[in-house]
């Protein structure tokens, strides 16, 4: 099974939550916020969503200065021992809600950030439909093929694109389902066969 380390979007949300905690020696401007959200993201990535989360957390609640990229990666790999990683607790919406999102091009995720300027509320709705919606189809044992994990980018893509009106993108043809391995992909194919219904 290949598991899902975090996203992009997972990571800059994560650190969101941290800056809004008013640690001393952030920084304050639109600007510098999104130039060193992309930064740390990048290197944060590389660990699992419930490590990325947790780090933060235990970051606001024990220290009053804005961490270091070296401190906060730090304090991933030192949850990622099996021991520590063993005790965080896994929320499976989260970790659905991490995949999706991982799986969407530049377009889709633009889509995402200007909801969120004009109705947080709303995105935050959306976020929640993609969760429930991809924790019901994904593959129960993941992915293990680059067949399958197509099929899922293909699946998630679909979804969004007739959320937000987008125009399709082309969805790989000659990936027939009736190929892939038969383990517990049933929903999946069902929803690739259908162009993935919206949730009402």
């Amino acid at each position: 099974m290949t598991t899902a380390l975090s996203s992009i979007q997972h990571c800059k949300d994560c650190l969101t939550r941290l800056r809004l905690t008013g640690l001393d020696g952030q920084p304050r401007t639109p600007a510098d916020m999104a130039a060193q959200a992309e930064v740390y993201a990048q290197k944060m990535q590389e660990f699992e969503p419930q490590v990325v989360r947790r780090a933060c957390e235990e970051w606001a609640a024990a220290e009053t200065k804005w961490p270091k990229l070296a401190e906060l990666l730090g304090a991933c790999r030192n949850l990622s021992s099996t021991a520590s990683k063993a005790e965080i607790p896994v929320d499976p919406m989260s970790v659905a809600l991490n995949e999706a999102m991982g799986f969407l091009r530049s377009e889709i995720l633009r889509e995402f950030y200007k909801l969120g300027v004009s109705d947080p509320a709303a995105q935050r709705g959306t976020l929640t439909e993609m969760a429930e919606w991809w924790s019901r189809t994904r593959p129960a044992n993941g992915w293990q093929t680059e067949v399958e994990r197509r099929c899922c980018v293909n699946a998630v893509e679909s979804w969004a694109e007739e959320k937000f009106g987008l125009e399709p993108w082309p969805k790989l043809a000659e990936v027939d389902p009736s190929t892939m391995r038969q383990r517990d992909i049933t929903p999946l194919v069902k929803a690739l066969t259908r162009r993935v219904e919206i949730p009402a």
